[in-house]
């Protein structure tokens, strides 16, 4: 149970459901449970929080991050418990969470403007020129310093300093114990931090991720939904896909907040199904969705301005695992969230010939039409990814308007009615359609790939008409290994171009492209990464 400073804490959101749901028996035995917690560095940067001499969770000193590897006591990792290499968001087994102060000034985020939390209305303009395209705000991180209990038990903890190059004073802290709770049987970290500035800041507390979330091969991807617990009583429930976060209602941040003692989960998995349980915050939560790899930045909403300062943030939060019939039965209270979506609505971002990629990253799109890339199987582009289901795929940008040089045509097509057409520019200017939204494809290195698709031209010059498909490391980057579907120049009808080719050891993951080098117009249909 919740270690609580005061025996009249109400209960949680989720310790209501798990009451409901152990007996007593089971519970008197998990309460009698040896738990002898430690902590054992790896190296400089690494530190392992071990149970009886068991690996059960991860410390990454570098980047802040604290995953439980193995959160239920007797149950082992998908993998072995060993430090990958990389270790980054892909190679994660359970829930993870990013323990700093990150802020930003009020004047220059997406989040103060149009009142969302995260993407604005694109009606309000371009991109500010402080924006990052990848990060979508800028963001100050910390300088850190640490301290670690040193005696080992039922309850060990660490502390993480904050101090901030640009105004020392910043300066926060989070303050994190770790112990085990019978009630999810589950081992926990509980957290309490601070942040204290002269100055207004849009601040972030703390990034929530799980394993498994953003793989996009169908076998792999191991949660299906991200579920909170908003103010207003409703459990939401948000289905990945590579469009739905770009919704209104996935940028409102009343229907994106969580409730003090509520939570947010991603679900639901035979392993781990890591919560956050937000017990009390202030001002309060909301969250926001990263457009890649659907990790959740815990922020809170904005401060009331104040005649004198300082201005203080606090959030007191846990990060446990449920088991997978817990996290079903939550499901099963779950609605979905009220996305917004508006057919009805102007909708620049796909309908207006000088938008781009850039604005669909930082603008809400009201109507999110937009074709998928599919691993291991045929991408026809016929019809628009559903915004409310869950969906393994990647999306890519293309605009509604004939004048675009990046159209989604809906009087060619291949195998059916639908194609994506590129107009060249000159010979030696390219026009690019690429994924742009959703997870990165991924790739098991070693294997055989067949790239494959159909193309057709009309007086196409230059370098031509081709697919292009990218080894590359976490994010698409100068200089990888390169493999070609094409060219196609000059004017024919659909031809058929393919390439094999054997992904290197250690990749990871490949960035697709369909790509016009020269004048006249291409269509592309039916591309397919299909392993051999």
């Amino acid at each position: 149970m919740r270690i609580k400073e005061d025996h009249l804490v109400k209960p949680t959101v989720l310790e209501k459901s798990l009451q409901a749901g152990v007996s007593e028996g089971g519970l008197a035995a998990r309460v009698g449970r040896e738990v002898d917690l430690r902590f054992e560095p790896a190296d400089d940067r690494f530190v392992w929080v071990t149970d009886a001499g068991t690996r059960v969770g991860l410390i990454d000193k570098k980047e802040a991050t604290l995953e439980w590897v193995a959160p239920h006591p007797g149950k082992a990792p998908p993998r072995p418990a060993e430090i990958p290499d990389p270790y980054h968001a892909p190679s994660y087994q359970g829930g993870r969470l990013i323990l700093q102060w990150w802020v930003n000034p009020s004047g220059d985020g997406f989040r103060t403007v149009g009142g969302t939390i995260w993407r604005t209305p694109p009606e309000l303009g371009k991109p500010t020129k402080n924006a990052d395209p990848n990060d979508h705000l800028p963001k100050c991180k910390p300088n850190m310093d640490w301290a670690f209990s040193e005696s080992g038990g039922r309850e060990i903890s660490f502390r993480i300093n904050d101090t901030y190059s640009h105004d020392e004073n910043i300066r926060g802290y989070h303050d994190v114990r770790l112990y085990y709770d019978p009630l999810p049987d589950s081992f926990v970290a509980e957290v309490k931090a601070e942040l204290e500035s002269p100055d207004p800041y849009i601040t972030e507390y703390a990034n929530f991720y799980a394993g498994g979330v953003y793989d996009n091969r169908p076998e792999r991807k191991r949660h299906r939904c991200t579920v909170w617990a908003n103010p207003d009583g409703r459990i939401i429930r948000w289905a990945h896909n590579p469009v739905g976060y770009m919704t209104p209602g996935m940028n409102d941040p009343d229907e994106r907040s969580v409730a003090d003692g509520g939570f947010i989960g991603y679900f639901s998995d035979p392993y781990t199904n890591p919560v956050v349980e937000v017990i009390q915050t202030n001002p309060p939560t909301a969250c926001a969705t990263c457009c890649n790899i659907y990790d959740e930045h815990l922020v809170h909403h904005m401060q009331k301005e104040q005649k004198t300062g300082p201005y203080r943030w606090t959030a007191h939060f846990r990060l446990l695992s449920l088991s997978m019939d817990a996290a079903d039965g939550l499901i099963r209270q779950s609605s979905p969230v009220r996305y917004g979506v508006d057919p009805s609505h102007p909708n620049p971002v796909l309908n207006e010939a000088d938008r781009d990629d850039n604005d669909m990253h930082c603008h809400i799109v009201y109507n999110p039409l937009l074709p998928g890339f599919y691993y291991g199987r045929v991408s026809d582009f016929e019809d628009p990814i559903p915004y409310d289901q869950t969906v393994a795929a990647s999306g890519i940008f293309v605009s509604q308007s004939p004048e675009h040089e990046i159209y989604w045509d809906p009087s060619r097509g291949h195998s059916g009615t639908r194609s994506i057409r590129l107009r060249g520019k000159g010979n030696d200017e390219l026009v690019q359609a690429r994924i742009s939204a959703g997870p990165t494809p991924h790739l098991y290195g070693g294997k055989q790939y067949r790239l494959s698709g159909w193309i057709l031209c009309e007086g196409v010059t230059g370098k031509g008409a081709r697919f292009r498909f990218d080894e590359i490391g976490f994010r698409p980057q100068a200089g990888g290994i390169q493999h070609i579907a094409g060219p196609a120049a000059g004017d024919h009808d659909w031809t058929y171009f393919e390439d094999l080719f054997t992904a290197q050891p250690k990749t990871e993951f490949g960035w697709l492209y369909l790509e016009l080098e020269g004048s006249g117009q291409a269509w592309f249909d039916d591309v397919a990464l299909e392993e051999v």
